[in-house]
């Protein structure tokens, strides 16, 4: 997407119900029908009528001659929402370890061994780790770190107790309002010290927001593992690694891609990388709905996810059908 078109789609996020919005132009839908006009597709968690809005309330049908197409995708959650519902065999104790089967921090109920991840960078370079998200591996995703360290498999929720990794890393996540630059911080403060000073109610949060492209954590394994699937084949010479699930609504899924991972300095052991297009299948086994496929809707997205008790920005996200149940949270997400 161009920054002049960023700028554009950005003016949408100040209205009610908007989560985010696609990056590049989509086709607009109607009726269940894909047309021929390219729109700047806009993402809510619920669609309302004009005559329940206030007028300054209602998303115009059009920004700087751009049309608008307003999608409702449902409100977006880290984990999806949904009952934790149990797979019998998948929440039951794995050995050796293998992927998408039920593990977690001690202090988390459960989510889903995604893959795993050879370290490309030094300390510890080409050494192989467990992955998943980092909501599912950390105690709380927005620190530095985890003072909790156990990784249970099953998870708790699923009556689990022994430890069979420690936690070893994961990509702080930065909450609405939340930033590292030093400067902005130090300006939000000053600023607010005034503010009290003379009496005013206004506050004001750091000026730079840190942006989110990831949701993901490493863990070290203590006990034997091997590189396959619990419940089904992805032979590497068939399937390419698109990245991780992370949250969802009713009605879509969200998915972090392989290239900011990689970034990261990690690489999935035996596969290769990929981008998608919309309309492409992609693939995914996790602890709760096992085996499942989607379409993907939107290659790349800005959108808006709750994590409880704060919100985190992503951008340059996967939009697919929905694909994933709680406890599917660091599913592996494959294409043929």
């Amino acid at each position: 997407m161009s920054e002049n078109l960023d700028k554009i789609a950005k003016k949408v996020l100040k209205y009610p119900h908007v989560v985010g919005y696609a990056k590049t132009l989509q086709k607009r839908q109607k009726g269940g029908k894909i047309l021929k006009e390219w729109v700047l597709q806009v993402h809510v968690s619920k669609k309302v009528s004009e005559r329940e809005l206030r007028i300054n309330d209602i998303i115009p049908k059009q920004i700087d001659e751009i049309p608008i197409d307003i999608v409702q995708i449902g409100p977006l959650q880290a984990p999806p929402p949904g009952k934790l519902e149990t797979q019998t065999k998948k929440t039951e104790t794995i050995r050796p370890l293998v992927a998408g089967i039920s593990i977690g921090n001690a202090t988390i109920t459960a989510g889903t061994l995604g893959w795993f991840m050879e370290k490309t960078t030094s300390p510890d370079k080409g050494e192989i780790f467990l992955a998943s998200n980092a909501h599912v591996f950390s105690e709380e995703p927005k620190n530095e770190g985890s003072v909790e360290k156990r990784i249970i498999q099953p998870g708790t929720y699923n009556g689990g107790s022994e430890i069979v990794a420690e936690y070893y890393w994961h990509k702080k996540l930065y909450a609405v309002g939340e930033s590292e630059c030093g400067i902005a911080k130090n300006i939000a403060s000053f600023l607010n010290a005034m503010a009290k000073v003379f009496g005013r109610g206004t506050r004001l949060v750091p000026i730079t927001q840190e942006t989110n492209n990831v949701d993901f954590a490493v863990a070290r394994p203590l006990v034997p593992y091997e590189l396959r699937f619990f419940d089904v084949e992805l032979p590497p010479e068939r399937f390419r690694f698109v990245g991780l699930g992370f949250a969802g609504s009713d009605q879509v899924s969200l998915v972090c891609k392989e290239k900011y991972i990689s970034i990261q300095g990690y690489v999935p052991v035996n596969y290769e990388g990929i981008d998608v297009s919309v309309g492409n299948i992609v693939h995914k086994t996790g602890r709760t709905s096992c085996y499942s496929q989607a379409h993907v809707l939107v290659e790349s997205a800005y959108e808006t996810v709750s994590y409880g008790a704060y919100t985190v920005i992503f951008d340059d996200v996967i939009l697919t059908e929905n694909m994933l149940s709680p406890g599917d949270s660091g599913s592996a997400v494959w294409k043929e």
